[in-house]
């Protein structure tokens, strides 16, 4: 029974280290903090903005925008209070 239980936690510890190397490098360049409308208007006078995405969820007038600047900062707005 131990044998069974150490083969079970060594592929969980694995399993984790990866979904969190993953999730890690992913949200590398991705900013969510202090990212507001008269930001993004510099940015995109600027021509910083690279693109822009937006997400709509099922609650209308909802969902998230994702900017991608020049730099490859991406940044992202889930209220879309920028727009």
């Amino acid at each position: 029974m131990k044998q069974g239980f150490r083969g079970i936690a060594v592929y969980l510890t694995v399993f984790v280290l990866i979904a969190l190397g993953v999730y890690y490098a992913l949200s590398q360049n991705t900013k969510k903090d202090n990212y507001n409308y008269k930001n993004f208007l510099k940015d995109y006078e600027s021509k910083e903005v690279k693109s822009i995405t937006l997400y709509q969820s099922r609650n209308i007038p909802t969902g998230r925008m994702v900017v991608k600047l020049e730099n490859g900062d991406k940044i992202i707005d889930c209220g879309l209070g920028i727009v």
